[in-house]
Order: structure tokens, then C-alpha cells, then sequence
């Protein structure tokens, strides 16, 4: 369908199985179903990332704050406050972290936190090692939400070239090809005609190929005895011997 140049102004066509998609080019919405990105105002204050969701939005607290419920404002953890750190060593809390200086007498070998049993980042995240601390930020893949790191559905964007369809899956996707098409560089379109392995026509039919598949038709002087009325041209006899069927 993609052939006539069906869609409007500011927008390209996807061909897809039995019909067409019309994409807004990039920079642009659909006038009728605008998708409004609320994060560009910014609407959370400080120590808040902002994350746009379909139809509204959410801050979650940077790492080391938290959310203050009557002030309505975010606070700073004072991590301090559970003695994070080592022996020989003092807690000094700073603004959605905290550093743990050795004391008096003593040099600093630092600790890989994240070869610990007791380290316990989150699912879905990494843990990476820093000097007296460690942070957990999310996989790839994944985003900071208000209940910890959520899969981010990749197919939302529609990256997947013509004939194909986008198959979301957790920290990543993959491109489908639709019936009748195989994945090169692109999505390659296959004549099922062009060899008697990827069709089933009788010798005696004529096979015509379609968008994602194919039909058989009997030739003139031979009759379809295809068990399968759905499915002609699979069984073509001979005027001469249909009588053995």
C-alpha cells in the first residue's frame, strides 16, 4: 500500500502484513492522539528525576533521597545514621552520598563492596564499586521508577524496519519478520515461486506468489483434487486420470 504514498504531510509509511502504518516523521505527533511528553516542563523539583509514562509522569528520589511526604519537598539520606562504614574509619555524610575517611593513624585500602555477600543492590540493577561506598544504577535496558528499575519497552520508539514487528523484552527487543520474509541487512521479501522448496504446488499447477505467501492454481486440461478447498493446486491429475481418484 506504501506504493501510492497514502499518508499525510510530516509522516512515512510502514508496510505491514495486509495493510500500512502512517509514522510521524521525527519531531512531530498526530494531531488526534498527541502523546504529550510532560518531563519537558519539568515538573519535579530538585533531586528528582523526572520519567514520562503514557498519559502522566513520575519523580522518583535521586540515589541517597528521599521523598518527603508532608513538606512535600526531598529530603537527604543521612546514610551515616545505619554506621555504613568500615573499622577504623567515620561516617561523613554529604548530599545523597557519603564518604567514610579513615581515622587518625590509619591509611585506606579501599573495599570492593560489590564482591561482599552482604552488598545487596536491587534486581535489575549493577553494582559498581567506589572509594568507601559502592552505587546500584539500573541494567540496560532498564530505567529508575519509583518501585526500583523497570524494563523500558523499546517497541514504544517502533524500531524495527519495514515487514517486521517489534517484539519487547526484558532490557532489550528483537525484530520479527512477518510470514514470507527473511531478516538480512533488512527484511528481505521471499518469492516462495522461485523454488519448488518453499512451496507445495502441484507440477501441474501454476504457482503465484503473494505479499508474504503464495497460491496454486491448476493448469488448463487438469483438475484439482486438493483435499483441501483452502488450499488448491496441490493435487492436479490429468483429464485421463481422475477417474482413479
Amino acid at each position: 500500500e506504501c506504493v501510492s504514498s497514502p499518508c499525510g504531510s510530516n509522516s512515512h509509511c510502514k508496510n505491514t502484513y495486509g495493510s500500512f502504518q502512517c509514522l510521524c516523521d521525527v519531531g512531530y505527533t498526530q494531531i488526534n492522539d498527541v502523546y504529550v511528553d510532560e518531563c519537558l516542563d519539568s515538573p519535579c523539583i530538585s533531586h528528582a528525576a523526572c520519567f514520562n509514562t503514557v498519559g502522566s509522569y513520575e519523580c522518583p528520589c535521586d540515589n541517597g533521597y528521599k521523598a518527603h511526604v508532608i513538606y512535600l519537598n526531598v529530603l537527604d539520606i543521612d546514610e551515616c545514621r545505619q554506621n555504613p562504614c568500615p573499622s577504623n574509619s567515620h561516617c561523613i555524610n554529604s548530599d545523597g552520598s557519603y564518604t567514610c575517611p579513615c581515622d587518625t593513624g590509619f591509611s585506606d585500602i579501599n573495599t570492593d563492596e560489590c564482591v561482599n555477600a552482604e552488598t545487596n543492590c536491587p534486581n535489575n540493577t549493577d553494582c559498581i564499586n567506589t572509594v568507601g561506598s559502592y552505587s546500584c544504577p539500573c541494567q540496560a535496558g532498564y530505567s529508575q521508577k519509583i518501585s526500583g528499575c523497570e524494563d523500558n519497552n523499546e517497541c514504544f520508539n517502533d524500531p524495527c524496519s519495514q515487514n517486521s514487528i517489534c517484539q519487547n523484552l526484558p532490557g532489550t527487543f528483537q525484530c520479527n519478520c512477518y510470514n514470507g520474509f527473511y531478516k538480512a541487512s533488512s527484511m528481505v521479501y521471499i518469492d516462495e515461486c522461485s523454488s519448488s522448496d518453499w512451496n507445495d504446488c502441484s507440477e501441474d499447477s501454476t504457482c503465484t506468489n503473494t505479499i508474504g505467501s503464495y497460491n496454486c492454481t491448476c493448469n488448463a486440461g487438469f483438475i484439482d483434487h486438493s483435499p483441501n478447498p483452502s488450499r488448491p493446486g496441490r493435487i492436479c491429475l490429468g483429464r485421463s486420470r481422475q477417474n482413479f481418484y
